[in-house]
């Protein structure tokens, strides 16, 4: 006689690795405003009638990125699963390194053009920022005067556009030792802050200063430290040091021999040779003699430009000339940075003709 039938359970399905997500079980009560003591040894739960047990779920990963498991539940007597789809995301503290969100201004391209100079732009296809060219022995403890950080300074928009607040440092990539990737002397560019903390969605105002000390060319990083983010953010810059440097088209403006009562003019030549404005200033015109007229006596240079000077002399005795004026060169900003003195010569001569004729008649 069969006295009970037992029915075959159905074959479950397989199963999924679970490899992010754990679940844990409190083993006691909370503390303060912490976690209870938790374990993760616990798979099964019995629960009264009405009762409620919480259990914590934990994600961890080695990897950035977004995953999704799901974690399956069982009741003893029942063949249903209760299934719990769950979904983590992993990301490092992050900021945006978009150039247009970084950088005010931003060219494709350096034109090929030299009197096209680009000033305080990030250049697209080099990757770079560039600060044009400064004038070389300026003061960086005075950086914190406007007129200073309007021509010598830059901001960078430093956006925290991460999932978490950031905790940043900056530095120079010149600062590092040489097994790190520094470089030897030391660097014109200063960076102020040194380090901030922003909250999801702020931004930063990140100043970053030139100061070259000699007429070359100057390249760095800045470089972004980010907490619990093991990639730097790495920012080329580079400015170009400059100083006043004027080139004339003549050492001694000739003058061909004039006859009483001519007058003869010849254009003097000033051509900039630098890629800043410069002032100049022809000296001792004052003590020319009256035959020497000099159209302009002083004027501002653009960079690469070049302006003609007249210079007109008038016979008026007979005599020979040879006189000196002066050309000098200084910055703009009056900070008294200034090129050699050049000595220009004026070499002129004035002559009469004079017919002596004796005519005697037998």
């Amino acid at each position: 006689m069969i006295s009970s039938i037992l029915k075959r359970p159905p074959n479950r399905g397989e199963r999924s690795k679970i490899t992010k997500f754990s679940i844990w079980t409190p083993t006691g009560e909370v503390e303060g405003d912490g976690l209870p003591p938790l374990t993760d040894n616990v798979s099964r739960w019995v629960l009264n009638p009405k009762e409620t047990k919480k259990l914590y779920i934990k994600f961890f990963s080695r990897k950035i990125g977004t995953f999704s498991e799901t974690l399956q539940f069982e009741i003893i007597g029942s063949y249903k699963s209760f299934n719990l789809p769950i979904t983590g995301l992993c990301e490092f503290p992050t900021i945006n390194q978009n150039v247009k969100n970084m950088y005010m201004n931003i060219k494709k391209a350096r034109p090929a053009e030299k009197e096209n100079i680009i000033v305080k732009s990030y250049i697209q296809s080099e990757s770079l920022f560039e600060f044009g060219p400064l004038l070389i022995k300026k003061d960086a403890e005075k950086r914190q005067d406007p007129t200073v950080q309007q021509v010598n300074s830059t901001v960078f928009q430093i956006t925290n556009n991460g999932k978490y607040a950031v905790d940043a440092s900056f530095t120079l990539k010149s600062t590092l030792s040489l097994e790190e990737g520094g470089q030897e002397g030391k660097s014109p560019f200063i960076i102020e802050p040194a380090e901030a903390t922003l909250s999801v969605d702020e931004t930063l105002q990140l100043r970053v200063f030139a100061f070259p000390t000699e007429a070359i060319l100057y390249t760095d990083q800045v470089v972004v430290l980010l907490k619990d983010n093991p990639n730097p953010v790495c920012l080329p810059i580079q400015c170009l040091g400059a100083k006043p440097s004027v080139t004339v088209s003549h050492d001694t403006v000739l003058f061909e021999r004039a006859l009483l009562g001519k007058t003869m003019t010849k254009t003097l030549t000033l051509t900039s040779t630098c890629p800043i404005k410069v002032n100049w200033r022809l000296k001792k015109t004052e003590n020319l003699s009256q035959e020497f007229t000099v159209a302009k006596t002083s004027g501002t240079l653009m960079p690469f430009k070049e302006e003609g000077i007249d210079i007109t002399f008038k016979s008026i005795s007979q005599k020979k000339f040879l006189e000196t004026i002066v050309l000098e060169v200084d910055d703009v900003e009056a900070l008294g940075i200034k090129q050699e003195d050049k000595n220009i010569q004026l070499d002129a001569e004035a002559f009469n003709i004079t017919l002596n004729e004796a005519m005697q008649l037998d």
